[in-house]
């Protein structure tokens, strides 16, 4: 079976969403902020609430 370009790209750019998923889950759970007190943007949420 033959894979057209068009699938290629569709394979790339489900693999980008992807990319971005992790890196969005990341910055709000892993990733401290000096700015926020050393708090992830998630603790600080959960916090202020």
């Amino acid at each position: 079976m033959k894979k057209s370009k068009s699938t290629d790209i569709q394979i790339l750019n489900i693999l980008k969403r992807a990319e971005c998923g992790t890196w969005l889950w990341t910055y709000n759970h892993e990733r401290s902020n000096m700015a926020n007190g050393e708090l992830t943007p998630i603790q600080k949420l959960t916090k202020a609430a």
